[in-house]
């Protein structure tokens, strides 16, 4: 059987919040700015504005992906083993 005890328990959860948090923050500001820019035409904000968004959100989208690499922890799951994954043995 095996045992964990409670402190390695916490310091993974630690650990995992630690990292998601670094990834939340590219992730909820890129996607604020894409909502924005997705109503601005609507809201009848001047072109320049929506030009100068379009810019940025492809520079913010780099930034989220780049963070995301970066900080993100792999899943230990293959290509292989996950691309049939209704398949049975």
């Amino acid at each position: 059987m095996l045992k964990v005890s409670f402190e390695e328990v916490t310091n993974s959860a630690i650990t995992c919040y630690c990292i998601m948090s670094k990834i939340k923050i590219p992730i909820t500001i890129t996607t604020l700015f894409l909502v924005l820019y997705t109503i601005s035409p609507f809201v009848g904000l001047p072109y320049p504005f929506v030009f100068a968004s379009f810019v940025t959100i492809n520079i913010l989208t780099i930034w989220m992906v780049i963070r995301i690499l970066k900080d993100g922890e792999p899943s230990g799951k293959t290509f292989g083993d996950q691309w049939y994954d209704d398949k049975r043995p």
